[in-house]
């Protein structure tokens, strides 16, 4: 697992919005190469993150996360986040935890 205390985010990360794309950004880097068959034929990226700018002139971030769950969560027994499994042991790089 990679370690998280509430002290890793930036000061300036104090939205939901603003953790999702900080921890979807964090998985991206310390999971480059990490993949998975999603289906037979079809292997995808643990953690993809790309920023686009739309023909309105808005960008956007565009995430996908594919994080094994805790087979106790289909029965029923354990909340969402809580049966989430770890990646992988990589530690936060320290450009993940400052402002700028």
């Amino acid at each position: 697992m990679t370690a998280f205390t509430p002290a890793n985010l930036p000061s300036n990360c104090n939205t939901v919005e603003k953790v999702h794309v900080w921890s979807s950004a964090l998985l991206r880097t310390i999971n480059p190469n990490n993949t998975i068959l999603e289906t037979e034929l079809q292997k995808e990226f643990i953690a993809s993150n790309q920023q686009v700018q739309l023909p309105d002139g808005t960008m956007r971030n565009i995430d996908r996360i594919s994080i094994e769950l805790d087979p106790l969560y289909v029965s029923g027994d354990m909340k969402l986040w809580e049966a989430a499994r770890e990646i992988s042991n990589t530690a936060i790089p320290v450009t993940f935890t400052t402002n700028g």
